[in-house]
């Protein structure tokens, strides 16, 4: 099972709201053998040239950055 916790689900609700294009980011958190938690996000800036509404890349520093966190 998945679990996310409350404060979690707002900020990605607040992140998605931001923008009308394609929106993309990192989910962390624990699991053990009954559940995944996902504890932090993060929005990953998309970073691909033309239509940013249907495509997405995510930037270089951002999966450096999910990196150093993870």
């Amino acid at each position: 099972m998945l679990v996310i916790i409350p404060s979690v689900v707002r900020k990605m609700i607040m992140d998605i709201e931001t923008d009308v294009n394609e929106c993309c980011g990192f989910l962390f958190g624990h699991q053990n053998v009954e559940h995944r938690t996902v504890t932090k996000s993060l929005a990953a800036v998309n970073s691909k040239i033309g239509d940013r509404r249907t495509n997405y890349e995510i930037a270089s520093e951002d999966y450096l950055k999910a990196e150093r966190i993870a």
